[in-house]
């Protein structure tokens, strides 16, 4: 089912003031990530080629706050610094994007994407049938739908079953929307054939109003992470997963200390790890749990979001990860 968008007349006045707060943010998170991309590109410039300031030295890029340990407090750093830290990180790396798309899978793809009747079922499995429709909103700038997100999730829970993979359970796109409308109780048998402590990670989905974003607990290292492509901060999120835990923890009669966890939104090291615009948002949240689900840094920018649409039609049509 693709999220769908309402008419004026049966927006609820208070729904429509929060999304209007909401679009406000999101507007603001844009703007501050262009500035920060041209800031940081013109301090590239000015190292390699330095100003004389009045006083006859050389003008260096200002100094920035980094984030360096993904809990909210910051530890400031010299530019020099910053950079390297961001150059280790790609190193580190190796750019695990993973394998070119060949020209076969390219028509593949086009097809998959081009014109034909909305309702033909492209791909079926895990109990979902993916429609052309469904697979045309990875059309360049489209907004994902809950389709094909939740069965991107649900190939990643099937890759983890895999030797060499870390253990995972993936919610349901309507997991969040559904704890935050009706507590604990509405969602209490979701969990009645898994014991999600039993798994290293626990992906949740989260969309709030047009925005997709996705919260990582790590039952290994006792962390509950938000991962926005826009930078947004929600500690509320976190607070309301932590509680789900704790409630679960009582039912599976499992001690949960809540002084051994940590709640945080994490920053990315590499500051081109979000998005520039306002489309990217769901493909910014598979992606984030693809690598972490893999054990990867996040290295990944918005330049790769056109090769990550396409490599995820090509998935989805064969059912596997590339």
């Amino acid at each position: 089912m693709a999220v769908k968008q309402l008419s004026s007349s049966q927006i609820n006045p208070d729904i429509l003031s929060e999304e209007t707060i909401h679009q406000s943010q999101l507007k603001r998170a844009i703007h501050h990530r262009l500035i920060l991309k041209q800031k940081r590109n013109e301090n590239q410039r000015t190292r390699h080629h330095p100003q004389p300031d009045i006083l006859g030295g050389a003008q260096g890029p200002n100094s920035k706050n980094s984030d360096t340990s993904g809990i909210f407090h910051k530890n400031t750093l010299t530019p020099e610094a910053e950079e390297e830290l961001f150059e280790e990180q790609e190193k580190s790396s190796s750019q695990d994007h993973g394998p070119e798309i060949t020209p076969d899978m390219e028509q593949e793809i086009m097809n998959a994407l081009g014109p034909g009747p909305q309702e033909d079922i492209l791909s079926s499995a895990f109990k979902l049938n993916i429609t052309r429709g469904d697979m045309q909103t990875l059309w360049e700038s489209q907004w994902l739908n809950d389709d094909i997100i939740n069965f991107y999730m649900n190939l990643l829970t099937h890759r983890s079953k895999s030797p060499g993979y870390a253990s995972l359970h993936t919610f349901n796109t309507f997991f969040y929307t559904k704890l935050k409308c009706g507590g604990y109780r509405s969602v209490k048998r979701w969990t009645r054939a898994v014991n999600i402590f039993e798994k290293d990670i626990v992906l949740v989905p989260v969309h709030l109003h047009v925005h997709w974003s996705l919260v990582v607990i790590d039952l290994r290292k006792k962390t509950i992470v938000y991962w926005d492509s826009m930078g947004l901060k929600r500690p509320g999120v976190l607070g309301l997963i932590f509680q789900y835990l704790q409630e679960t923890k009582v039912k599976r009669s499992i001690d949960l200390d809540p002084l051994d966890w940590k709640q945080c939104r994490k920053a990315c090291r590499q500051r081109d790890s979000l998005q520039l615009n306002r489309n990217d948002c769901g493909v910014f949240t598979c992606k984030y749990a693809d690598y972490i689900s893999r054990g990867q840094p996040i290295t990944f920018s918005q330049q790769h979001v056109p090769l990550f649409r396409k490599k995820m039609v090509w998935e989805i049509l064969h059912k596997r990860l590339l």
